[in-house]
């Protein structure tokens, strides 16, 4: 049997092109690095007025350290976990930084939608303010948008808004010309996309940046409104800007009861419900209309109330729950939380190429369970430690056998061989190899059990040859380098291939049958790997913030 060329769906390759786009890790979960430096642009390089879309922009890096990783680390000796929350040992803390005097729309979604004590512990720690952050930038773009819309009607076009944003600019970085090229590139970019969504000369406007504070279903909110502008028979409508990706209106979540929040906000302060609500989408150009029925409006209310008792429960009790999700991964607490390991969640590759900085778990903790195959490949990291353990140098004590030595050392599941140049049986490699034999050889002798064994053995070498090939190529189509079955994400995709071979019939003594079954293979693996890319990435944190 021959290799035949990897075919995948036409949601990989899309899928995987906006990924390395976004440098491996989706839009707004990126934070600015820290250290490093970054040349120097042309001078002539970025127009003040260009709106540009080049998504790719990079930021300038700070020569400055991080003070995240020390304030992260002196806070999370204070935190301890157990029973599925998060134990605050110091009461001060709890109260001086985290306990919350009104409800906010975003800690209402932290609270229903995410996990508790991720956003307490984000509470605790600095917030990142870089004016290239997508918060930082995020919120740059509303200022600028802020004082446009204050402009005359008639004064609103793209230069004046270009004004602004140089004015929010020379604000945020006097006299250095580079940097401040540069965010000017991004704030053009980011919030440039009004002029798609309609025409500013025509909106009347009411207010701008109204932040409002009220009493909703007896819990106290409070938010800012981007802009509430004028409509017919002197209605209002209140608008809300995003300068994050659109990603569909079914993943809009906290967004949608935000709005709603909104509008009861305006009606808890005017006695006057809004006509409507929009998400303005500028950076996307992309408008979408919040349903603001009556139905719903009491959903949102009951939403409140919700949240406001499990903040309040938890505050009282010190104690914050803790839930498992595809964020753990990029949560500084995933080391050290129970619930995130009991699920098999480990610090994301792409968290820590993205510069997310995780508490480290102590020592006495790190440790692994050789017998549970399950358990690691249930999301536990593949990626070998920059520092040494300490156990690496010498082999791992093996159960008692009726030899002196143990012929193969079994290792640490990050080590792909022994001393002596042999598989390391416990390796992530090793597992996924025996496994997709395993799998291979009962399809085989399911498919011909007339064969006789070693008929069904020469089939089992051939295929599961192929199958790794297939294995090995969506690898490096995914992850654009070369591969191994070391490589956590041939351990993801031969869980796929799995299922695959599982599933799928197939005449294995017919080469062409064969090659059909490896050609749909290939597809369901392009498949799997768009579709969990694009969850991931429709799951991530939003770039914008209420607070």
């Amino acid at each position: 049997m021959t290799q035949t060329p990897l075919k995948t769906h036409s949601l990989f390759d899309d899928l995987i092109v906006g990924y390395k786009a976004s440098e491996g890790a989706p839009d707004g979960a990126v934070p600015a690095p820290v250290n490093g430096t970054t040349p120097a642009p042309e001078p002539d390089a970025v127009q003040p007025t260009a709106i540009s879309d080049d998504s790719t922009t990079e930021a300038p890096l700070s020569d400055a350290p991080s003070s995240y990783e020390d304030e992260a680390l002196a806070m999370a000796q204070f935190v301890e976990f157990r029973d599925n929350k998060m134990h605050v040992t110091d009461r001060d803390l709890v109260t001086s930084k985290i306990q919350r005097f009104k409800l906010s729309p975003s800690t209402a979604s932290s609270l229903l939608d995410n996990c508790a004590a991720s956003w307490a512990f984000g509470k605790m720690i600095p917030f990142d303010d870089s004016p290239f952050s997508p918060a930082g930038a995020g919120g740059l773009a509303h200022e600028a948008l802020e004082s446009f819309y204050e402009l005359p009607r008639k004064q609103r076009d793209g230069v004046a808004l270009a004004e602004e944003i140089s004015k929010v600019v020379a604000k945020t970085f006097p006299g250095d010309a580079a940097k401040g090229s540069l965010l000017t590139q991004k704030l053009n970019q980011l919030a440039g996309g009004i002029f798609d969504l309609e025409d500013p000369k025509t909106i009347d406007v009411d207010r701008v940046e109204e932040k409002i504070e009220e009493t909703i279903a007896g819990v106290p909110v409070t938010g800012t409104v981007d802009r509430t502008e004028r409509v017919d028979d002197g209605d209002v409508w209140i608008g809300d800007y995003k300068t994050g990706r659109f990603k569909g209106e079914q993943y809009l979540g906290g967004y949608e009861r935000a709005m709603r929040t909104y509008t009861l906000l305006k009606e808890a302060q005017t006695g006057i419900r809004p006509a409507g609500a929009s998400l303005l989408y500028t950076a996307a150009s992309h408008e979408v209309d919040i349903d603001v029925s009556d139905k719903l409006l009491e959903e949102t209310k009951d939403d409140l109330v919700d949240a406001w008792d499990i903040h309040n429960t938890a505050i009282e009790e010190s104690a914050f729950p803790t839930k498992a999700g595809p964020l753990c991964g990029w949560c500084p607490l995933a080391n050290i939380c129970e619930t995130a390991q009991d699920a098999g969640f480990e610090p994301s590759p792409k968290a820590i190429d993205a510069g997310i900085e995780f508490i480290p778990a102590d020592e006495e903790d790190v440790e692994v369970d050789d017998e549970h195959d399950e358990d690691l490949d249930a999301g536990h990291g593949e990626t070998k430690p920059e520092q040494s353990t300490g156990e690496t140098d010498t082999p791992t004590p093996q159960k008692d056998t009726m030899k002196t030595r143990p012929i193969i050392e079994e290792l640490q599941p990050w080590e792909l061989l022994t001393d002596t140049g042999e598989l390391n049986p416990n390796s992530w490699a090793a597992n996924s190899m025996f496994r997709l034999y395993s799998r291979i050889d009962e399809a085989i002798r399911n498919a011909h059990p007339d064969f006789d064994r070693d008929r069904q053995r020469s089939l089992t070498v051939l295929t599961l040859t192929d199958v790794v090939e297939v294995i090995t190529a969506g690898v490096n189509t995914w992850t654009g380098t070369d591969s191994t079955p070391q490589d956590g994400a041939f351990t993801r995709l031969s869980h796929v291939a799995d299922t695959y071979i599982r599933n799928a019939q197939c005449d294995f003594d017919d080469e062409a049958e064969v090659t059909s079954w490896l050609d749909e293979l290939a597809t369901e693996l392009g498949f799997a790997t768009g579709t969990v890319l694009d969850l991931f990435d429709q799951v991530m944190p939003p770039e914008d913030s209420d607070e």
